[in-house]
């Protein structure tokens, strides 16, 4: 007898299974031989793609990002009348100025802008100046609006990937007076102005993946017609997300021989067909669950497992053990071997697996289902099979104390009482 805890997995089979052969010929594992269907199909795909845009362009789109670093400003100041209540000419930024003692805004403008991966920066760039006037009652109501230009369209490049523009304006309010004053005449009602400043620039980025334009605005608004009034200015973030946009992009491959191309997919082509027809794919093997769970069981019993050669007792000469973790656990606690035989002649997978203990012997069956085996009529159990009272598992299998005691000490109690301790109950 060889003891042993593990179990080879090809005798969990029947023999009918184990030596059924079968003819590979034209068979292949179905992973491998749909992969070599799906290679031939991608290079047929390739090669009619290569051929196409070979002789003809092939454009498509893809988004790319592009990482724009900006940085605007607006620097401002206030230039004021003589006024017999303060000696200050000028004044800075972020204050309420009084219209009747203000002359002119000098405003200076400046934008820098880094775009990673840029190769070469262009730029233009000009300086509005936009009357716009709304209603009292409703400030996104418009009336009408007017463009002039204060600083012609500068024009320039530069190579790398940052650039830094920027120019002035000076913007007098007695200049807008008369529009003013025309307009309130004529229409007789008392309207808001505002006159805001524009700086719009462009950029076009030379990027390895194409050109692109960037367009960024400056603004500075400033109230014509209140008694006092407040300067806004609007410039660009900074934002540090890309910016994700669709660049057009040409598919260009070495231009061959035109006959080169048909043949290289006829190749595939054929091969494919070969493919298909001479070979097929390996059958699905359905798992058997039976010998899983006898394989699980086999494991269970790690450490205490014998396997023998020959079925030792029929099962319905011994006591037969309805849990098999139990029968485990006693024999761990006993430190007793529990013989296996698989039976292989047969054509069904069965296993016996036996418990020698005193004078009992405790069986239990494995036939791919759990349960008692059946006892034949001539059997000297027959009498307790047919019997109503349920035998527990208890009865069946001595319990044993809970000191981890040799199996000469259990089998001493077990002989002074009779071959039943009260103790072990």
């Amino acid at each position: 007898m060889k003891n042993s805890s593990h179990y080879a997995s090809p005798f969990l089979l029947p023999p009918s299974t184990r030596n059924e052969k079968r003819n590979n010929r034209h068979e292949m594992n179905r992973h491998l031989r749909r992969l070599l269907i799906l290679i031939l199909i991608l290079i047929v795909a390739a090669v009619a793609l290569a051929g196409y845009s070979s002789y003809f362009p092939v454009y498509f789109k893809l988004p790319v990002p592009v990482w724009p670093l900006r940085d605007s400003n607006i620097d401002y100041k206030v230039l004021l009348l003589p006024n017999p209540l303060t000696d200050q000419t000028t004044l800075g930024m972020d204050q309420v100025y009084l219209s009747a003692y203000t002359h002119s805004v000098d405003a200076e403008f400046s934008h820098q802008l880094k775009i990673r991966r840029a190769t070469s920066l262009a730029w233009r760039y000009r300086i509005d100046a936009k009357i716009e006037v709304h209603t009292s009652d409703d400030p996104h109501r418009l009336f009408f609006d007017r463009t002039t230009n204060l600083v012609p369209e500068t024009i320039g490049s530069t190579t790398g990937n940052e650039l830094t523009v920027g120019n002035a304006a000076v913007i007098r309010l007695s200049d807008y007076e008369p529009l003013i004053k025309e307009f309130l005449d004529q229409t007789g009602q008392h309207e808001n102005f505002t006159l805001t400043l524009l700086m719009p620039v462009t950029v076009r980025a030379e990027l390895p993946e194409g050109p692109f334009e960037f367009e960024d605005v400056l603004s500075l608004a400033i109230p014509l017609n209140q008694p006092s009034f407040t300067i806004t200015k609007s410039v660009p973030l900074n934002s540090l997300r890309p910016q994700w946009h669709q660049i057009e992009f040409r598919l260009v491959f070495a231009r061959l021989t035109l006959l080169i191309y048909p043949i290289i997919a006829g190749i595939a082509v054929l091969l494919m067909i070969l493919l298909l027809l001479i070979t097929r794919s390996r059958p699905k093997v359905k798992k058997n669950q039976a010998a899983r769970r006898l394989k699980r069981k086999l494991q269970l019993a790690k450490g205490r497992l014998v396997l023998i050669a020959d079925k030792a007792w029929e099962p319905e000469w011994c006591v037969a053990i309805a849990d098999f973790k139990s029968m485990v656990r006693t024999a761990k606690k006993l430190k007793y071997p529990i013989f296996c035989y698989v039976d292989q002649t047969s054509t069904s997978l069965a296993a016996y697996f036996y418990l020698s203990y005193g004078e009992n012997n405790y069986c239990y069956s494995f036939n791919g289902q759990l349960g008692r085996p059946t006892v034949t009529e001539d059997a000297p159990d027959a009498t307790l099979s047919s019997s109503p009272e349920f035998v527990s598992v208890e009865e069946r299998i001595p319990f044993l104390p809970e000191t981890d005691d040799s199996p000469d000490i259990v089998l001493e109690h077990l002989k002074d009482g009779g071959g039943q301790d009260p103790t072990l109950r």
